[in-house]
């Protein structure tokens, strides 16, 4: 009776050690056979394993027998959680990266470098065409004569020579083009900037009752996370 009791005590205690080496003689992953092997350290999705001959490499856990899972106490779940947790923090900074780079346009994603910044002053509003007519404002170069050791007070300086002084002013320039866009709480008159997508021609009949033929864009918004 006390070999039997004493047997079944030393069996336990082979099963508990052997629960709790670091060592393995033989480990099969990923078709590769690793021999007289060490468990050097391991976190909830990855074991780091020595070989006592040399050699080292990192392996997931996932990818290993049961019984070195079970020395590392891997949990499928846990790492299921972890990886999805990742990969939401990864699409994350993503969309934060593509939201610096892009505007949307008709639900569709555009290079922010594609587009053309308009800035004018709504001659009208087409609400049926789902848009504005929009004079341009552009920068003109003028040359001030009058000041005397002094700096223009109007315009951005340029620079000038011989006691003139040159700089740049915005002024409505001649060209007028049609944006598609969403006009509400627009109306006549109103300045207006936007960046948008050049998009062919638009024909339209003004208030003399002449077609005109005018440059086309598309009004882009804020980039969509998705």
């Amino acid at each position: 009776m006390k070999c039997t009791m004493l047997g079944l005590l030393f069996a336990f205690a082979l099963a508990v050690c052997a629960a709790d080496t670091n060592d393995f003689p033989l480990v099969t992953v990923n078709g590769q056979t690793l021999t007289n092997v060490y468990v050097s350290s391991f976190n909830a999705t990855d074991v780091w394993l020595y070989q006592r001959a040399g050699g080292r490499g990192k392996f997931k856990l996932s990818d290993l027998p049961p019984e070195v899972q079970a020395r590392c106490h891997y949990d499928s779940s846990v790492e299921a959680r972890l990886n999805a947790q990742a990969q939401a923090t990864a699409h994350a900074r993503l969309e934060v990266e593509k939201a610096k780079r892009y505007r949307m346009v008709e639900n569709g994603e555009i290079l922010i470098s594609s587009l053309t910044n308009l800035d004018g002053k709504i001659v009208q509003v087409l609400k049926d065409s789902g848009g504005i007519l929009l004079q341009r404002y552009e920068m003109v170069g003028r040359i001030d004569r009058s000041p005397v050791g002094g700096m223009a007070s109007m315009g951005g300086f340029v620079g000038g020579a011989g006691g003139s002084l040159a700089y740049q002013t915005r002024e409505l320039g001649e060209k007028v083009v049609f944006v598609k866009c969403d006009v509400s709480g627009l109306f006549d008159g109103r300045d207006w900037k936007c960046s948008c997508l050049s998009k062919a021609e638009f024909t339209y009949t003004n208030t003399q009752g002449a077609v005109k033929t005018v440059e086309k864009y598309i009004a882009s918004t804020a980039y969509i996370p998705n």
